[in-house]
């Protein structure tokens, strides 16, 4: 599906084209004030490897009426880094000021990827491996806790709580629920001290 829509006044227009933002040779030469057959002069003579050629420029031919008589017109599609590879080789005013408007969001990129990103605090960078392989990692969220269940239950333990398994807990009595209730007091306390210190 082709749907042209004007980004600025500083291009040519352009569409989508299969997904992917492209102009044509004509739209490049009405933009720049040239003749359509110089345009296609300057691409068929662009000194660029034959995979850049390919995937930037697509070659078609339309029908189109001129007076009473139908003849072919040729033409290409062009993306946007064939545009940028076309262009750097025009001259005068808008060439120049497309050039211009190039370089500064290029350094407006350099500086935005040189300025160190802000990261709040203290991070921990969680890793996922499989088979002794990374294959996932992400920054691990405020306060997230990654442990064994074992490792987990101590850790709830030393901050004072009772963990018990629901098939255990069924069996215990209040006097033996106030036990336990003691124990996680003295074991919380125990390390509260050791970590004040």
């Amino acid at each position: 599906m082709n749907t042209a829509i004007a980004i600025s006044t500083e291009s040519p227009k352009v569409f989508f084209n299969n997904g992917r933002l492209v102009t044509t040779s004509q739209a490049v030469a009405d933009y720049f004030d040239k003749q359509h057959k110089n345009v296609l002069q300057k691409i068929d003579n662009l000194e660029c490897s034959a995979e850049f050629t390919s995937a930037n420029f697509s070659a078609h031919v339309e029908n189109q009426v001129v007076g009473v008589a139908e003849r072919e017109i040729r033409y290409f599609e062009i993306t946007k880094d064939g545009f940028m590879f076309l262009v750097m080789g025009f001259t005068g005013k808008k060439a120049a000021r497309l050039k211009e408007a190039y370089i500064a969001k290029f350094n407006k990129m350099e500086a935005d990827l040189s300025r160190p990103v802000a990261q709040p605090g203290y991070s921990e960078l969680v890793i996922t491996l499989q088979n002794g392989q990374p294959v996932c990692s992400r920054v691990g969220q405020s306060g997230e806790f990654m442990s064994t269940l074992e490792g987990h239950t101590e850790m709830l333990r030393r901050a004072g709580y009772v963990v018990t398994h629901c098939d255990d807990l069924e069996l215990l009595t209040v006097a033996d629920l106030a036990k336990r209730a003691d124990e996680a007091r003295r074991l919380m306390n125990k390390w509260l001290a050791i970590t004040n210190n």
